[in-house]
């Protein structure tokens, strides 16, 4: 997204610097004894993954916290079970990833119950193919949203009996007497049918597209009024305590106007895009009045359809109709990390605010609170 310090492509061909995130949509199921059926308990939630930042968390955080923490409890207030009666699904590209905890019975893991083991199990051959072997440090280590993205998208990787390793394995990590369990599956896509044929109303489709880009004006507006008001807060509040806090307010003021700048650099070159798309769009619109009569003034439209949308700026016409979904994204990314600098500015706040005024050296919670802040600014 916006920001983003890596190589970027330049019109040439795609880098992987460009690739270093994932959206997923997750969702918390409860299982239902003696039947197959799931229950949803939460809505779905759209996540934003930047790998390797605040945003993601690591292979063997998410299987110690979301997996083997025994006492952890569905997302639904209202929902008693544990984690152990819940499936907890990431839905990506066509397919659903099911994690689900189970009690090991007639398996023996390692005596160190403090070490992650994972295997695998062949529903194909109905064997476990893989031994017992530990996760590892570096494995352990490793993204989970990275882990989202290989398992998603390698569907030709297979096991040592020649089956694939998405579609026909069951992936377990186990630790003391639980295994987590991750099976990968395809999310069929319904659709519904009206008639054989549907007729194309290219001009339908650009003020649909021109409607999103007013809608996307008017969110741009709103997001940057609430970010700058909620950074003038923390500003005017920093500045309130910092004659005992001299040091570490300065420096998190500091980062506050970073962050002011870059919302200000992003909102710009957003507001660039926008107006750019428009003039095209008003270029069209003038081409096609050319073409209008007074007995058919929307002949334009059927001759010209929309080959000529973005024809002498040289971008395609699915480019520009995709702008404001595009533009969507990228500030969605970014919000996602602006939220997490200020979450770590108001932490860093709430330590310095419960530092005595009688001129105490701050702790080193304060300290540690404005690590994480100037972390997170820099991701």
């Amino acid at each position: 997204f916006y920001g983003s310090k890596g190589p970027q492509s330049k019109g040439g061909p795609v880098t992987a610097f460009e690739h270093q995130g994932i959206l997923v949509a997750s969702t918390w199921l409860s299982n239902t004894a003696g039947s197959s059926v799931m229950n949803q308990c939460s809505t779905s939630e759209v996540k934003g993954i930047s790998y390797y930042t605040r945003q993601d968390v690591t292979l063997g955080q998410f299987l110690e916290d979301s997996c083997f923490r025994r006492e952890l409890k569905c997302v639904n207030p209202q929902c008693k079970k544990g984690v152990g009666e819940h499936t907890l699904a990431f839905v990506h590209k066509g397919g659903r990833l099911d994690v689900s905890v189970e009690a090991l019975s007639g398996m023996e893991l390692p005596d160190d119950e403090e070490e992650i083991v994972t295997w695998s199990y062949c529903t194909k051959c109905n064997k476990v193919v893989s031994g017992l072997r530990a996760l590892g440090e570096v494995v352990e280590r490793f993204s989970f949203g990275k882990f989202l993205e290989v398992t998603f998208y390698n569907g030709s990787a297979e096991m040592a009996c020649g089956h694939k390793i998405r579609d026909d394995a069951i992936l377990f990590f186990g630790k003391g007497q639980v295994a987590a369990r991750f099976v990968w599956q395809p999310v069929k896509a319904y659709g519904v049918y009206v008639r054989r044929h549907l007729t194309f109303d290219a001009e339908f489709h650009r003020q649909d597209s021109l409607r999103d880009l007013v809608e996307v004006k008017g969110a741009l507006a709103l997001m940057v009024n609430k970010f700058s008001k909620k950074i003038e807060w923390m500003k005017k509040d920093v500045s309130a305590i910092r004659g005992h806090n001299e040091g570490h307010a300065e420096v998190v003021i500091k980062e506050l106007k970073k962050l002011k700048e870059d919302v200000s650099y992003i909102v710009s070159k957003v507001e660039r895009d926008i107006r750019s798309v428009e003039g095209i769009h008003g270029a069209y619109t003038n081409a096609l009045a050319k073409f209008a009569t007074a007995e058919n003034p929307r002949k334009a439209i059927s001759l010209a359809g929309l080959d000529g949308l973005g024809r002498d700026s040289g971008a395609k016409p699915e480019e520009v109709l995709m702008v404001p979904w595009r533009v969507r994204r990228e500030l969605f990314m970014a919000m996602t990390s602006w939220n997490e600098i200020l979450s770590a500015g108001g932490a860093a706040l709430v330590a310095m605010k419960k530092l005595p005024v009688s001129g105490d050296e701050p702790g080193e919670d304060v300290g540690e609170r404005v690590r994480r802040l100037i972390e997170a600014r820099e991701e």
